[in-house]
């Protein structure tokens, strides 16, 4: 079963290289990024991946007024552990 991971500054050197290693393990990503130090050819190769999709975004924005859910906490804790086990992998 395919899972849906979100990738905060996924466009940028340790942010593409998860989005690939997420990929190549069968899973969809959802990468964030505004762009500020990040840049687009980190990720270009990517978008043709019908399960990767990029969206230009500032999650630091404050006049969003977006208040985190105990679930998408949840899921952002289920990432964590997920990005954990990828690097207890590679060693």
């Amino acid at each position: 079963m395919k899972k849906r991971i979100l990738v905060t500054g996924g466009a940028g050197f340790i942010g593409s290289h998860l989005c690939e290693k997420i990929l190549s393990q069968d899973n969809e990503v959802i990468c964030v990024d505004n762009f500020f130090t990040g840049s687009k050819q980190n990720i270009i190769h990517l978008l043709d991946n019908p399960y990767f999709e990029i969206v230009r975004h500032d999650i630091t924005l404050k006049e969003l007024n977006w208040e985190p859910k105990i679930q998408l906490e949840k899921g952002l804790i289920k990432t964590i552990n997920y990005f954990e086990r990828l690097l207890s992998n590679e060693r």
